[in-house]
């Protein structure tokens, strides 16, 4: 219990690192590739996290003879969720850029493609 407690704490500072490193950008109106490498590496941090959780509570110390890991592999669900979210963000904003370069500036005008993220 106290070891899942800690990777909890762990994880939480991670996931506020990530937060905190992404609230410099402007994640909707940005520059695109500022944008898409701050979320892929916020993104990072969060699965590597969760990965090697897994492996050492799935892996290593569910064999250790002293002190056995009990229960499931410890997976941090804030992590987990807020990788998700970073993966949709990306998504979203790889698909307009990806309109806005193939559109023509008429087409763009029309669509309205500059308001797209506007509230």
């Amino acid at each position: 219990a106290r070891m899942a407690h800690l990777m909890g704490v762990l994880a939480g500072a991670f996931g506020r690192f990530a937060q905190a490193s992404l609230a410099k950008l402007d994640l909707w109106s940005g520059p695109f590739a500022e944008v898409r490498a701050g979320l892929r590496e916020a993104a990072k941090i969060a699965e590597r996290f969760n990965a090697a959780t897994v492996e050492l509570t799935g892996t290593f110390w569910s064999a250790h003879s002293h002190r056995p890991w009990g229960g499931k592999p410890f997976q941090d669900g804030f992590l987990r969720l807020l990788a998700a979210r970073l993966e949709e963000i990306l998504r979203v904003r790889t698909t307009h850029e990806e309109l806005r370069r193939l559109l023509s500036p008429d087409e763009q005008r029309d669509l309205r493609v500059a308001d797209a993220f506007k509230p």
